[in-house]
This record gives structure tokens, C-alpha cells and sequence, in this order.
């Protein structure tokens, strides 16, 4: 246990980075590890905040249904499809392909302790991302139906439950996905094609639910048994927290840890096995920069970043499943049209919103695919390799952004082509519709390198730290989805009138603000990545 809990103490202070704040003798290292954790504190009270607001409106509307518990089966699946979507990319490189994995091993720690340590690190992740929504819905469910001691015991004890059985489904197909793909030459491709097939499966299944507001006096029954069908343990959940079920506050708990046990000890089991296996399909790197450099840099970085990225199939996954669900909504609409989406949102006039809104709609999902937050950290210890390079920040830079653009256009360009047909777009519409996002695509992909600046994170041990779980990340999603919601929710209301001549005010002032982002990687930007 001793130990255990050493690789715990040791993992969690080099994550959080309380090493460089509190015994760092670089003054300006320390001080940019406390301006991260004070900007991590700053993003969870946001997000606490924000799903809190959501969870109060959800309880609201169910309150008055009397259908308040179905609140926290509802929470309960949607925190679990979160962490089965978001976890099955990080189990191979968090479980097996970390990069210290030789170190540990030659220390003195039985493996069943090391690879407990692991796993509980995944599930210390998932634990500390699902309570940003179970925690605010719990709130909203007590501001509606103030409860007693022994409720927030039941759902204080069973939060630790949840993330269990998500977690061990997810890690099993991760780990399938991982050891399947790499039976194969090209096995970063063929992972990716798979994680993609399974998550646009979760996505369909979690959509398969049937309608429940079709009426509205049955809307509880209509509720729990949907809930139940997607996910049926958060039934248990609800009732185990809300009802005082003894039954299905044990059948909850006993599941979750059964299941979850099983799980540590066929991986402790085969932990080396699994290792040797995804280790010992490695790519290999052809050292030609040289001679690319002396034909044209900026090609030749492009062409490195974009091997650097398609090399990390989380990476990838965690960045291009915006361009994949915008591909898909675009699409779906097509077949369904928009007259028949307004009828069953009963929205009579979403058409005309729609109009308005879609370029902005397609620059949300491009703000949520940024590759920049995380391309100068991935870099890790190899940074200094770049740097010794006779090389312009404005080529590097470019390079960068040129990776998020790619990833991005092509889906802007086949989202924006239906939605223009589907919608009977107007001729500046469609100008709109292209324009728009692209330009957004460019804005964020220089907001995101310039704040991976600010707050770099080169001593990381798994890609995930930085690809994931980095504030640069955070903060780029954050200014992304402010920059591109205010303006939906502006021209779905007052402006919805004149959309065009807004639109296109909205796209002048974000190309000035994507001019000025470009001056100040140029500028303050370079100084930083010297810095470094």
C-alpha cells in the first residue's frame, strides 16, 4: 500500500506541477506553473458554473413535470457516455505505451502494484472531470427538493462508483482497438478508423432513445424508461441517491466494483503480454529534415507536424471528432431536411434560424478542433531539436496552424456544401457558409498556438497531459465557444432579421481579430518559444 501510494504522489504532483511551485528554484518557471493552476481554478469554476445553469434549467422544466429524480439519471448516463467516448483513446498510451514505462519497471514495485497505480490514475481523471457534471446536478437537484444527511452520503459515497464501470467497459474496447490495430503495418490508421467506428456507435446509440416529449403527462415514465434502455445502471443510481433503495444502491456499488476488479486483474495479469505487444509496433522515423529544409521550410515543417500528429492516434481522435460530428449532423440533416427537424423540435421557424446561425454553428465545431493548444507541448523533450534549427518563427508558426486547418477545411467545405443546398441558401449565405468557419478555423488555430505559449508543459510522461488534459486546451475551447456562441444567440434573437449584413460585420471583425492574433505570434509569440 505504501507504495501505491507513493507512485500516486508522485504522479499527481508531477501532473499538477506543485514540484516546480513549491520547490522550483526558477523564478520564472514558478510563477508560470501558478499562473497555470490559478487559470485551472479559473476554467472549473467557469465549467462548474455553466453546467450547474444547464442542470438548473433541466431541473426547472422536470420539477414542474414531477420528474425531478429522473435529473440524476440523467446526469448519471450522460457523465458515463462522457467517459466512455473520452477515455477509450487514452487507455493504450495511459496503460501500456507511457513513456517511463522502463524506469518503473526496474524499480523495486510489484507489477500488480504498478499497474493499480496506473489504472488508478485513469480513474482519478475520470473521477475529477466527471464531478464537474455530477456535482452541479446534485446542486440543482437539492435547490429544487432540499434533502437531509443522509442523501449527500448516498450520493457522495456512490460518486465514487460511477466512473467504475464506464471506465473498465471503455478501457476494454480501448485496449481491444489498440492490440487489434497494431497486428497491422499502418496501425495508427487502422486504430483510428476504429476508435472513430466506435464512437460514432456510442453517439448513435446514445441517440437512439425514443422521443419523450410527446406527452407531456407521461413525461416521467417516458424519461426513466429511455434513460434506462441507454444506460440501465443509472436507474440504480437515481434511485439509490433520490429514493433511498437499498437494493439498488448495493446492486449499483456491487456491480460497478465487480466489474471493475475484474478488470485490474486480467490487465495485472497481462500487463507485459499487452506492452511487449503494442511496443513492439513502432514507427519508424525517416531523418530526411535537412534535405527538406534546404527545398522549402515551410513544407518541410508542414510535413513534419503533420507526421508528428497523425503519429498520436489520441491526438488525432481527441482533435478531428469535431470535423467528424459536424460531417455527420450535416449529413443527417440532409436526409431528414430541415422542415422535418423544425417539426419535431417544434420549432416552425428553425429554417430561417438555421440560415442565420449555420456558419457560426460550423465555427463552433472548428473552435472545439484546434491542434495548436497542444503542438508546441507535444514537442516535449525533442523541442530543443526545432530550436536549433536555422528557422523563422513566422515558418514554424504557420506550420502549425497549416496541421488545424487541414484538419478542419476539408469537413467546413463538405458541412457547408449540404447545409447550402439543404437550406436554399441565398447567395451571400453561401459565401457565409464557406467563409465563416474557415476564417474562425484560422483565429482559433493562432489563439490556441499563442496560449500553448503562455503555458507550456514539456516534462509530460503521457501525450494525454497535454492533448487533454492541458489548460491551453481548456482555454482555447473556452474563448472558441464564446467567440462562436454569442454570435448565434445574437442572430437567433434581435438579429436574426438582417442575418446577412451581420454576418458579415460578425467576419470582419473576426478575420481583424485573426490579423491580430498572427501579429502577436510574430511578435510576443516568438520571444516565448525562444524562451523556452
Amino acid at each position: 500500500m505504501k507504495k501505491l501510494l507513493s507512485l500516486l504522489k508522485v504522479s499527481f504532483l508531477g501532473f499538477a506541477g506543485f514540484n516546480e511551485m513549491v520547490h522550483g528554484k526558477d523564478k520564472k518557471q514558478k510563477s508560470r506553473k501558478v499562473g497555470m493552476f490559478v487559470l485551472f481554478l479559473f476554467v472549473a469554476v467557469m465549467m462548474l458554473g455553466m453546467a450547474f445553469s444547464s442542470f438548473y434549467g433541466m431541473g426547472y422544466v422536470l420539477n414542474q413535470l414531477d420528474a425531478l429524480d429522473a435529473l440524476l439519471a440523467l446526469a448519471c448516463a450522460g457523465a458515463s457516455i462522457t467517459v466512455l467516448i473520452t477515455t477509450v483513446a487514452k487507455v493504450a498510451p495511459t496503460l501500456f505505451t507511457f513513456r517511463d514505462y522502463e524506469l518503473l519497471m526496474s524499480l523495486p514495485v510489484p507489477e500488480r502494484t504498478l499497474v493499480l497505480s496506473r489504472i488508478l490514475r485513469l480513474y482519478g481523471a475520470n473521477l475529477f472531470f466527471m464531478s464537474f457534471l455530477l456535482l452541479p446536478a446534485g446542486a440543482a437537484y437539492v435547490a429544487f427538493s432540499p434533502q437531509g444527511f443522509g442523501f449527500y452520503a448516498r450520493f457522495f459515497v456512490l460518486l465514487f462508483f460511477v466512473p467504475l464501470l464506464p471506465l473498465s467497459i471503455a478501457a476494454v474496447i480501448g485496449t481491444l482497438v489498440a492490440s487489434f490495430g497494431a497486428r497491422f503495418r499502418r496501425s495508427n490508421l487502422i486504430t483510428l478508423v476504429l476508435l472513430f467506428a466506435v464512437f460514432i456507435g456510442i453517439m448513435a446509440l446514445s441517440f437512439m432513445a425514443p422521443q419523450v416529449v410527446e406527452q407531456i403527462q407521461s413525461i416521467s415514465a417516458q424519461l426513466t424508461a429511455s434513460v434506462s434502455r441507454l444506460y440501465p445502471v443509472a436507474t440504480w443510481y437515481a434511485s439509490a441517491v433520490a429514493s433511498a433503495s437499498t437494493l439498488d444502491f448495493l446492486l449499483f456499488a456491487g456491480v460497478s466494483a465487480v466489474v471493475f476488479a475484474a478488470f485490474v486483474a486480467v490487465v495485472a495479469k497481462n500487463f507485459k503480454r499487452l506492452n511487449t505487444s503494442l511496443r513492439s509496433k513502432t514507427a519508424v522515423r525517416k531523418q530526411g529534415n535537412a534535405h527538406q529544409l534546404a527545398l522549402s521550410p515551410v513544407r518541410a515543417l508542414y510535413q513534419k507536424e503533420i507526421k508528428r500528429y497523425f503519429a498520436s492516434t489520441l491526438y488525432v481522435f481527441n482533435t478531428a471528432f469535431g470535423a467528424v460530428l459536424v460531417v455527420i449532423g450535416t449529413v443527417a440533416l440532409a436526409f431528414m431536411g430541415e422542415e422535418k427537424l423544425g417539426t419535431v423540435l417544434e420549432m416552425p421557424g428553425l429554417p430561417d434560424i438555421m440560415k442565420s446561425a449555420a456558419p457560426f454553428a460550423l465555427a463552433l465545431f472548428a473552435c472545439m478542433s484546434a491542434t495548436t493548444p497542444a503542438s508546441v507541448s507535444i514537442e516535449g523533450n525533442k523541442l530543443w531539436q526545432m530550436k536549433v534549427l536555422p528557422l523563422r518563427m513566422r515558418d514554424l508558426f504557420q506550420a502549425k496552424c497549416l496541421v488545424s486547418f487541414t484538419v478542419m477545411a476539408p469537413a467546413i467545405v463538405v458541412s457547408a456544401t449540404v447545409l447550402n443546398v439543404v437550406l436554399k441558401a441565398d447567395a451571400l449565405t453561401v459565401v457565409l457558409m464557406y467563409a465563416v468557419p474557415l476564417v474562425y478555423t484560422v483565429f482559433i488555430a493562432r489563439v490556441g498556438l499563442y496560449v500553448n505559449l503562455c503555458f507550456p508543459k514539456l516534462d509530460w510522461q503521457n501525450e494525454a497531459e497535454v492533448i487533454k488534459q492541458g489548460a491551453p486546451v481548456l482555454v482555447t475551447i473556452l474563448i472558441g465557444m464564446a467567440a462562436s456562441i454569442l454570435p448565434i444567440v445574437w442572430l437567433t434573437g434581435g438579429g436574426a432579421g438582417q442575418a446577412g449584413l451581420y454576418g458579415v460585420l460578425l467576419l470582419a471583425v473576426v478575420a481583424a481579430l485573426t490579423v491580430a492574433a498572427g501579429a502577436l505570434l510574430e511578435k510576443d509569440g516568438a520571444k516565448r518559444f525562444a524562451a523556452l
